[in-house]
């Protein structure tokens, strides 16, 4: 059956969250998955704000016991090329129950509205990609508080 589905690693998991907490069981918690980020459009008073979050993939079995490289790749709204390389190593254990969840921090400035992606791929084979959407909204005046006597 693993033939029909393709060879291996399998994805289990592909997404951004807040943060990810490792228990003392060694079971993993991820808190806030996110897939939409709103921030002030950006002007000449006002930069480009940060986007911070970890990058979570689950990848499972099918490969023989080794290290093995993960790539992530982020692409902005409408480019073909990538803003961003971050490649991590990965131990498999070579057996289709064993795999690993990386989690990999990720810092952007939020420069373009739309669509962006990121590719996760394994020793060169695209498996996957996590998609996000940046929103601008007009940033709020600052009230200027009323004059004594206006």
């Amino acid at each position: 059956m693993a033939d029909e589905i393709g060879p291996g690693p399998h994805v289990t998991a592909a997404f951004l969250c807040e943060k990810v907490l490792q228990e003392k069981d060694g079971v993993l918690t991820f808190v806030r998955l996110v897939d939409r980020f709103i921030r002030p459009r950006p002007t000449n008073q006002i930069p480009p704000q940060p986007i911070q979050v970890m990058l979570v993939a689950g990848l499972k079995g099918g490969v023989p016991t080794g290290n093995y490289k993960v790539k992530f790749r982020g692409f902005k709204p409408n480019t073909s090329s990538p803003f961003v390389e971050i490649e991590q190593d990965a131990f498999f254990e070579g057996t289709d129950d064993h795999g690993v969840t990386l989690g990999v921090p990720f810092l952007m400035l939020a420069d373009e509205e739309g669509p962006y992606r990121i590719e996760v791929s394994f020793e060169g084979r695209v498996l996957t990609q996590v998609t996000f959407r940046v929103i601008f909204v007009a940033a709020p005046l600052m009230q200027q508080p009323p004059r004594p006597g206006a």
